[in-house]
């Protein structure tokens, strides 16, 4: 909820101005640790503990592989919209932020990954805005209510 009502608005200047953020950090979470569970629980075999938590390598490469698949999938179908969007320039960051989001997923304590999840992408997203903007040149406030 808090992703939506933070990120997830068409800004006043009309959508070729807008930002995926919000998608990115709902494709992570729902799709990429939606997956993990799914594929660890079903596949996994090659387990591993960190902070209380099993998990396990393949549900960490259904991390990856949900969070890169479902942020390109929402990325594009608004991009149908945005037509400022270039799909193909989100492939790199998202490869980038998926991998991230799995190492997360993968360290966090039980119970505690929804959270970190959402806050490191979401820093992720900062970093990468005020660091190298003409590689993710997405703002995290820009235009939006509180920027």
């Amino acid at each position: 909820m808090i992703v939506t009502l933070l990120w997830f608005y068409v800004p006043s200047e009309g959508l070729a101005s807008a930002t995926p953020n919000a998608l990115i950090v709902i494709g992570c979470l729902a799709g990429g640790d939606g997956f993990a569970d799914i594929i660890g629980r079903k596949f996994g075999k090659w387990k591993y503990n960190f902070g209380g938590s099993e998990k396990s390598m393949e549900g960490s490469i259904g991390m990856f592989l949900g969070s890169l698949l479902f942020c390109l999938l929402l990325v594009t179908m608004l991009g149908f919209e945005v037509s400022a969007w270039n799909i193909a320039t989100f492939i790199v960051p998202l490869v980038i932020i998926s991998f991230i989001a799995m190492v997360i997923e993968a360290i966090s304590p039980k119970n505690l990954d929804n959270w970190t999840i959402t806050i490191s992408v979401v820093l992720m997203l900062l970093v990468m805005n005020a660091v190298a903007p003409d590689f993710w040149p997405f703002p995290l406030f820009g235009g939006s209510i509180l920027g």
